[in-house]
């Protein structure tokens, strides 16, 4: 490894990079799994109070 001025050995930054791009990459799943989540939740949500309301007013068949 090539030294610095202080006599310290390099690569030290390369190292920060790397650890950089897992943490954003660890970040963006994390924030992909969240909105999945919240999504899916919201249909849910929708899902029933959709079918409340449609049952809620819907007319029964007529009997013939």
């Amino acid at each position: 490894m090539l030294e610095r001025d202080d006599g310290r050995q390099g690569g030290g930054m390369a190292l920060g990079v790397v650890f950089h791009g897992a943490q954003l990459a660890l970040d963006l799943a994390v924030a992909g799994m969240s909105l999945a989540v919240a999504l899916g939740f919201f249909a849910v949500v929708t899902t029933v109070l959709c079918s409340a309301a449609f049952l809620h007013h819907s007319k029964p068949a007529a009997a013939s």
